[in-house]
């Protein structure tokens, strides 16, 4: 009797132990998750506005060109062309920078986040998982990237549109704006003659 009751305390405190154990890894995993999304979260909330900042240069320059008259001389046309061409590859070289600590974060992010399910001996449902791998397939590259994509599509856009307008300032070629008629679809047919 005396043996068991030896053995009984020992697993109790053995099991407490390992608990407590189990306690700690566990707070230490969200400790990492946490400071993983936080980093995501944190440099979201910049990067739009420094995006936009790009964007707002541009079209202040595209305006500039469009609404005032620019007389260059040699050189100065080159660096007119040069510069939106040089703003944009320095956006798009920033929005790549951010993409790689965007997945780097998140793929740590997920790590801890399984690390803790097993510590937990939580077995994920099976539609989660298929839904986990669907997404994370879905977005491949910076163009696959719901937060990513429409930062680089928009500065290509306006790119090329600010280097168009360059184009045709250094080469004095007036820029007209251009009206579209949209025929009426309740006017009437004219008569053939």
């Amino acid at each position: 009797m005396v043996l068991h009751d030896c053995i009984a305390v020992m697993t109790l405190v053995c099991t407490a132990y390992s608990r407590t154990a189990m306690d700690e890894k566990f707070t230490q995993l969200e400790t990492l998750r946490k400071a993983s999304w936080d980093a995501i979260v944190s440099r979201r909330e910049y990067e739009w506005r420094v995006s936009i900042a790009f964007w707002t240069l541009l079209g202040g320059f595209i305006a500039a060109l469009v609404t005032t008259k620019i007389d260059l001389a040699g050189g100065w046309s080159c660096l007119l062309l040069l510069f939106p061409i040089i703003l944009g590859a320095a956006h798009l070289q920033w929005l790549w920078g951010l993409f790689r600590a965007y997945t780097i974060d998140k793929k740590e992010e997920e790590a801890f986040r399984a690390a803790m399910r097993d510590l937990a001996l939580y077995e994920e449902p099976n539609f989660v998982t298929n839904l986990r791998g669907k997404a994370a397939n879905r977005s491949r590259g910076i163009l696959g990237n719901w937060n990513h994509a429409p930062q680089v599509w928009t500065t290509i856009a306006f790119t090329v549109l600010a280097t168009y307008v360059a184009y045709k300032a250094a080469n004095q070629t007036k820029l007209e704006p251009v009206s579209i008629t949209v025929p009426s679809a309740t006017a009437p047919a004219s008569p053939a003659p």
